[in-house]
């Protein structure tokens, strides 16, 4: 862990051990049938190489699982003690779940590599083994099976449908407020509640090749809530004009054959609709993009106050990008900056448009725009007005965070000139000064910051 200072200490958690025990065999194996199976083997030889952190409550504390599926362990790491402790003792754990289970678990480390806080204090967790949910009380170590949700009356409502999973799938998207997760059914829009079994049909006109939801490769999502939860902005595409292409899934006991819409340089594109949907009306209103026949339209997200819905518009030889707003109560637009070449611009590709649009609590908002002969960081009012340039250099500059409560800007550049392909976290503050270099340690860096904006 790292502290944001140039003067940095580091805890090492975890190691790289490179041994193991080969299980016993009844007949000798040869060199290369050893080496083979070392081979099938070989990410249980490797422990501690990638800490993927999750944050607790105290914004600055982690935990995170290592190990293989056979010999998981979950860590607690506190970086202000500079503590790394084992959070579940996994001994008597696997004890308590062998009654429960009706058999002694298998393996020797714990069953689960996930779980859940069920409280704020951080005092029980929530964990799944075998398809059955467990609640345990971290202090006084009692666990319980979670009894399984009573039927519920089965008088429906209108266009409502039973018997959907609890847990989102990766289609879903869930709600800021929890209430729903947004998902596609049929080339349709639907929403299902967290808090029960039921399905809302949306939207009813979604046919083959001209379907709702659409997610473009740098893109995280195919659907924006916005900060309220009242409204959904979706894209609506038509490819029925896009010449198909005959794919084949080989994954299955037998090939499958596919025809899947695909472009061609020169030919029909996607024809790419956006829409903010009112979820209790169900109302759908259609943002102006513009003449939408060669354009590729890309979701940013909301305003923190969700006045406004910001969206990416670029042209089809990408010679033109608009970043523009739509207002959600009348699909009204208008455009914050545009970016033009003579060649082509990249930008957003690598990382997705969240690298390269940061936007603040006051309306403001940092752009990173091309440079001269780099991307670098640019401060911009509310109205799309440039306030001022914040980096500066020979490399190109990519937002990991910003800490507005001390007006820190960090990103991530490869500013080091005698090892291009280095990245490193750099900070600069909101008037353009302080530029610091936070990493040593040659390497490519990815960079975790946590909430308490502390350590990274």
């Amino acid at each position: 862990m790292l502290k944001p200072t140039a003067q940095t200490v580091m805890t090492v958690v975890g190691g790289v051990m490179l041994t193991g025990v080969l299980a016993a065999q009844e007949t000798p194996q040869s060199e290369q049938e050893a080496m083979y199976y070392r081979y099938l083997d070989f990410a249980s030889y490797v422990t501690g190489g990638s800490v993927e952190p999750h944050w607790m409550a105290d914004g600055s504390s982690f935990w995170y699982p290592e190990g293989d599926s056979a010999n998981t362990v979950i860590y607690k790491v506190d970086p202000t003690g500079n503590t790394k402790i084992v959070l579940f003792d996994t001994a008597r754990l696997r004890e308590m779940l062998t009654p429960l289970l009706g058999h002694a678990p298998p393996h020797k480390g714990l069953l689960f590599r996930e779980f859940t806080f069920v409280d704020e204090e951080e005092k029980a967790v929530t964990f799944t083994v075998e398809e059955e949910d467990f609640v345990l009380d971290l202090d006084s170590y009692s666990l319980s099976r979670v009894a399984a949700e009573s039927e519920s009356d089965d008088r429906l409502v209108p266009q409502v449908v039973r018997n959907t999973p609890l847990r989102p799938t990766l289609t879903e998207v869930p709600s800021p407020d929890g209430r729903w997760f947004a998902s596609l059914r049929d080339h349709n829009l639907w929403l299902r509640s967290t808090d029960g079994d039921s399905s809302i049909q949306i939207t009813t006109d979604g046919i083959q090749d001209y379907e709702w939801g659409h997610r473009q490769a740098r893109e995280p999502s195919w659907a924006w809530w916005s900060p309220d939860s009242h409204r959904l902005t979706v894209k609506k595409v038509d490819y029925r004009e896009v010449p198909k292409k005959l794919f084949a899934h080989w994954l299955g006991p037998t090939e499958e054959a596919e025809w899947m819409p695909f472009p061609r340089a020169g030919g029909p594109m996607p024809q790419i609709e956006l829409f903010i949907i009112d979820i209790q009306s169900k109302s759908k209103l259609r943002v102006d993009v513009g003449d939408i026949s060669d354009l590729y339209i890309d979701i940013v997200g909301w305003r923190p106050d969700g006045s406004e819905l910001l969206f990416i518009r670029v042209s089809r030889d990408h010679k033109r990008l608009d970043l523009m707003t739509a207002d959600p109560t009348n699909g009204v637009t208008r455009v914050l900056l545009t970016e033009t070449t003579d060649t082509a611009l990249w930008i957003g590709y690598v990382g997705g448009w969240g690298s390269f649009l940061t936007l603040l609590k006051d309306g403001s908002f940092i752009w990173v725009s091309p440079g001269g002969d780099w991307n670098h960081l640019h401060l911009y009012d509310a109205k799309g007005t440039l306030i001022r340039r914040l980096s500066a250099g020979d490399f190109d500059a990519l937002v990991v965070a910003v800490d507005e409560e001390t007006g820190w800007v960090y990103f991530a550049a490869n500013g080091d000139l005698k090892r291009h392909y280095d990245i490193h976290l750099y900070r600069v503050n909101l008037e353009g000064r302080g530029f610091q270099q936070l990493t040593e340690a040659i390497g490519q860096h990815n960079v975790q910051f946590a909430p308490s904006y502390e350590f990274f």
